[in-house]
């Protein structure tokens, strides 16, 4: 299955443990294997206690030697050939997405699975009919990657949290990272937010700007923010900060928490990569996102809130998912998409 409900579990404290040791660390590397070989990297999981990253068969070599000088506990594995790497995974799944535009599904969903070199697509939607026709006559035009299709009812579909007012980002959001572009601060949320406030925690907003490249389009938002900033976040609903030291790439496996002004604060650990979704409540697609299982769901309201560990940050609340009319998980966009702004976002650290 595509999609699986997990059992609840206890949220553990945001606290260095040695359940955690080295995954920040990972995180670091993987940015910059990332940027050092783009075309390279398929794949790369966090394992309780150490990394694994996937690498093309050509270079798997050079990648594994570019890991060792700088975590020798991170192995490096091969990929079977052909695959698509994953920076170009946006695209892939932007394009089968795109291609179903028109068949009344609710919502849609694909996430490009590199074991075995195809997409996995699920849609949400009462009448099947219209979209297995629109696949067939897709791979019948000779589209190089298989998609492996899963249909669920419309009631399920996954929605964004932006469904409540009165909160401190307008449109019923919460705030997340302070941020800068080009020198002026702001204030990071989620792009789905839509409706700016004329204030943000009292400083005067201005201009705002989503995050869209040639890569991917991802649930980020800065709005920039007149007046005196605080590199600090809240983590709960008593006032309490946290003030953020370094920017993390995200992995599933690794234990993240997050702050919401509805749900408050909880810990979790990051089930997988979620890929790309359609939101039909905002009407827009986004890439990149991945999902955290319960505990801890986010809520209307939590929109655009942080992800952090300890001062690192690492993503922003996109949405959530239901089965069976129940929420199971939540959704976020990695903080390492800030980079994809078309003038580059950079979270504030100290």
């Amino acid at each position: 299955m595509f999609i699986i409900a997990f059992p609840a579990q206890a949220s553990p404290d945001d606290s260095e443990s040695a359940a955690v040791q080295g995954q920040q660390e990972f995180g670091d590397l993987i940015g910059a294997a990332l940027d050092r070989f783009p075309d390279a990297i398929v794949d790369f999981t966090w394992e309780a206690d150490h990394g694994v990253i996937v690498a093309t068969p050509d270079d798997t070599r050079a990648v594994g030697a570019f890991v060792s000088m700088r975590a020798p506990n991170v192995r490096v594995t091969e990929s079977q050939a052909g695959v698509v790497p994953y920076l170009g995974r946006a695209a892939v799944e932007s394009q089968v997405l795109n291609d179903l535009v028109g068949t009344g599904a609710t919502a849609l969903s694909a996430a490009y699975d590199p074991s075995i070199n195809a997409v996995r697509l699920t849609s949400w939607v009462d009448n099947v009919a219209k979209i297995s026709q629109r696949l067939i006559e897709r791979a019948s035009r000779g589209f190089g990657l298989a998609v492996i299709a899963e249909f669920k009812p419309s009631s399920d579909a996954p929605r964004t949290v932006a469904a409540r007012g009165g909160e401190s980002y307008g449109g019923g959001c919460t705030g997340g990272f302070i941020a800068t572009r080009s020198g002026v601060a702001g204030i990071l949320t989620a792009a789905h937010c839509t409706t700016k406030p004329t204030t943000y925690n009292g400083l005067t907003t201005g201009a705002t700007y989503t995050a869209n490249s040639s890569q991917g389009t991802y649930d980020l938002r800065f709005t920039a923010l007149t007046g005196s900033v605080e590199n600090k976040i809240r983590i709960d609903n008593s006032g309490n900060t946290r003030t953020i030291t370094s920017v993390g790439s995200v992995a599933a496996g690794m234990t993240i928490c997050r702050f919401g002004l509805t749900s408050g604060y909880a810990c979790t650990q990051v089930t997988k990569y979620w890929g790309s979704v359609t939101y039909s409540d905002v009407g827009m697609t986004f890439n990149g996102l991945y999902y955290a299982a319960s505990p801890g769901i986010v809520k209307p309201g939590d929109s655009g809130g942080p992800w952090f560990y300890n001062s690192t940050a690492y993503g922003i609340t996109s949405g959530y998912h239901i089965v069976d009319g129940t929420p199971t998980g939540s959704l976020f966009t990695p903080a390492a998409y800030t980079g994809s702004f078309p003038v580059v976002v950079t979270i504030k650290t100290s």
